[in-house]
């Protein structure tokens, strides 16, 4: 079975540090209302190869170092107590990709609603989509806290770093914590803006040669030291 960490371990001053991020991104995550109440769930991965995770049923706006688990990449991580019921979730993201070092799942309003309008964030209408991420699927319908949930995640992480869960909310990933907040916080914009333009009448897609000039420029950005 595998055992959590002291919440101040003495001797691993970078899972302190790590600590201190996941702390502080939760309150970010709170305050920004990408998350309500205790809803939500974030983790990174440790230089030994173990992640941190949230405990369920703790406010992310509130979060201390004994709300953050220590546990190994493997199922056996449920038999650890408080662990947060989405941690299969987590799971699927680093077992699927190596170069991935945190995990955010949230339910911003903005890009839940575009989930529950059967809205998609499609890369031919905001530049930025384009730019930033490439594509933002939409993972299929999965039961909050289930097997299916981390199932549809596995399906869509290999090729993209940020997704909407259909009904649910969000999930981005990156090699930090502050990459992948920053994802969230992009991907949120671009929901908010996607909705008010609907609002006003209908969205205007870019041209084709509009689409080709983002494409080259994108292609440009993401390849970039």
């Amino acid at each position: 079975m595998p055992k959590t960490h002291p919440a101040n371990s003495r001797l691993d001053p970078g899972l302190r540090h790590l600590k201190r991020q996941l702390i502080e991104v939760g309150r970010l995550i709170y305050e920004r209302k990408y998350t309500t109440a205790t809803d939500g769930n974030l983790s990174a991965r440790t230089t030994t190869g173990k992640i941190v995770i949230t405990k369920s049923g703790v406010c992310k706006g509130r979060l201390t170092d004994a709300d953050l688990l220590v546990c190994d990449l493997t199922e056996q991580a449920v038999e650890i107590p408080g662990i947060s019921s989405e941690y299969r979730m987590h799971l699927a993201v680093y077992d699927n990709r190596s170069d991935l070092n945190a995990v955010i799942h949230t339910h911003p309003p903005f890009a839940v609603a575009l989930s529950l309008a059967g809205i998609t964030l499609d890369r031919d209408i905001l530049p930025e989509v384009a730019m930033q991420f490439g594509d933002i699927p939409t993972a299929r319908f999965a039961p909050p806290c289930s097997g299916m949930g981390a199932e549809a995640v596995a399906e869509l992480i290999r090729d993209c770093n940020a997704m909407i869960l259909d009904r649910h909310g969000v999930l981005t990933a990156g090699h930090d914590l502050w990459d992948t907040f920053y994802k969230l916080e992009r991907l949120e914009f671009a929901a908010k803006v996607t909705w008010l333009a609907r609002m006003t009448g209908a969205l205007r897609k870019l041209t084709e040669s509009e689409s080709a000039l983002i494409e080259e420029a994108a292609k440009n950005y993401l390849n970039k030291p």
